[in-house]
């Protein structure tokens, strides 16, 4: 069993901000997020006349935005993007049944109790950003530990999954990269991916001698991390990147969106020394 939600072959799209990443789109975006395939959405991109043209508004607005629609120099242009499908009809009839059988399974196990089992792959600290105006606050919530397969009852899930605990349990029980544990813990999904709470009865197989994250380290790195511009590939696969969900209040409505960070608060990425080439890999899939 593999997150049909999560992968990346399936749908490309031509909207503007799927460039990045190559115009690749999740399942779970297209289906469930945006709920935009076959039909597409459609969208307006906003112009001022005096803008193009290197002038300064006539209002004292510093960019284009909802107060400007009424002025004789606003403009827009109706945009329409469309998912369009990557595999053959056979190829796609075949995700669709894979699809159908994994929702069937994550809806009987989705925030419901099951018994665990797998090999920490990397643990990493969870923080959390809140902006406030010209002010933000970086906040240790707690850590995660990131499987890249395991066993949910006997079940054999064979992708990434996150396992949420807080800083208080990582301090009791010491989890490391390479220990292979068992627990109880409740399934949910968020934006597709499965994450893992409130475990208890836990037990170890096998103990590991790589390094134990402490509260105390991770508010160090909280201190001298860096936040990088874009969401590269080789950080995200990398132990020292994390994705910090942001909540940014200092708009009219409240957004959310989320930064990667560097633990090691290395400014540039293209002379680190961790970076290694890496495929292209989603970003949604290599970080919690």
């Amino acid at each position: 069993m593999i997150n049909q939600y999560k992968r990346l072959d399936v749908f490309s799209c031509n909207y503007q901000s799927h460039a990045r990443f190559e115009n690749k789109v999740s399942v779970y975006h297209v289906l469930k997020a945006r709920n935009c395939y076959p039909h597409g959405c459609i969208y307006f991109k906003w112009k001022c006349k005096l803008f193009n043209k290197g002038k300064r508004c006539i209002k004292g607005f510093n960019y284009v935005g909802k107060k400007c629609v009424n002025c004789s120099y606003y403009t827009d242009i109706k945009i329409h993007s469309q998912p369009k499908i990557n595999l053959d009809p056979a190829a796609y009839q075949q995700f669709t049944e894979e699809l159908q059988l994994f929702e069937d399974w994550l809806f009987d196990i989705e925030n419901h109790t099951i018994n665990f089992m797998g090999t920490i792959d990397v643990v990493k600290p969870r923080l959390q950003k809140e902006i406030q105006g010209n002010e933000h606050s970086l906040k240790l919530v707690g850590f995660t530990l990131i499987f890249r397969e395991a066993y949910f009852d006997l079940m054999h899930y064979e992708d990434l999954c996150y396992v949420n605990i807080s800083p208080a349990m990582q301090q009791k029980v010491r989890f490391a990269e390479g220990d292979e544990i068992e627990f109880q813990a409740i399934v949910q999904l968020d934006r597709g991916r499965i994450i893992l709470n409130r475990l208890r009865n836990i037990e170890f197989i096998t103990r590991s001698d790589n390094r134990i994250w402490t509260v105390s380290d991770a508010l160090v790195v909280k201190q001298t991390a860096t936040v990088f511009a874009q969401q590269l590939p080789g950080c995200l696969s990398c132990a020292h990147g994390v994705l910090v969900d942001v909540a940014d209040f200092s708009g009219r409505k409240p957004a959310k969106k989320r930064e990667l960070y560097c633990l090691k608060g290395t400014k540039d990425p293209d002379v680190c020394i961790h970076l290694l080439p890496v495929e292209i890999l989603d970003n949604e899939r290599t970080c919690p």
